[in-house]
């Protein structure tokens, strides 16, 4: 019994590559998975290069280049506010 029916299998010289390629990528992903089991350390995040550069005094405000984008959204086809007004507000200031 065929799982695939009665079709034939036609082996090229591209599949093949494409399987050899597929397979060292694989094993080269599962060397590096394994070096980093055995050697107990974790994928490299980004960390400060000098830490407390910046001390308490310091304010990091719209002058410095400091924006934020904020959006609160609901899916509800009412026309009154959804959120909750002892949570604050939202001011917006240009």
């Amino acid at each position: 019994m065929k799982i695939d029916g009665d079709s034939s299998v036609l082996p090229t010289w591209m599949g093949s590559l494409y399987s050899l390629l597929l397979i060292t990528l694989v094993l080269a992903q599962a060397s590096v998975k394994v070096d980093n089991f055995l050697a107990k350390k974790d994928a490299r995040i980004l960390t400060p290069t000098k830490n407390s550069f910046f001390n308490d005094d310091y304010v990091f405000g719209i002058k410095a280049g400091f924006n934020v984008a904020v959006a609160f959204t609901s899916y509800g086809g009412g026309l009154e506010p959804e959120l909750d007004p002892s949570i604050g507000e939202l001011v917006l200031e240009a």
